[in-house]
């Protein structure tokens, strides 16, 4: 199978490398964890504690880019494994 021939849903469903796999995990939590830090940072200037905008800023920045390294890491394929499911 060529790579330009397999849709978008394929990719989703399709083994995902080793390699890619913890970028992907990883991604996804450290996505996680910067969206509860950027929530938990809003509660603190709410109660009156000022907190640096830079803080709010990287922590924002970081959770963008793991959440965009999960998903390219999620839509890669292992061809190798796909050619053996067949």
């Amino acid at each position: 199978m060529k790579t330009n021939q397999l849709t978008f849903q394929q990719r989703l469903v399709a083994p995902t490398s080793k390699f890619f796999k913890p970028l992907m995990y990883g991604g996804a939590i450290v996505a996680a964890v910067a969206g509860g830090l950027s929530i938990f940072q809003d509660q603190i200037v709410s109660s009156g504690l000022p907190v640096p905008a830079a803080v709010l800023q990287i922590s924002t920045v970081i959770g963008w880019i793991a959440a965009a390294v999960s998903a390219v890491s999620g839509l890669t394929v292992d061809f190798e494994a796909l050619e053996g499911q067949k």
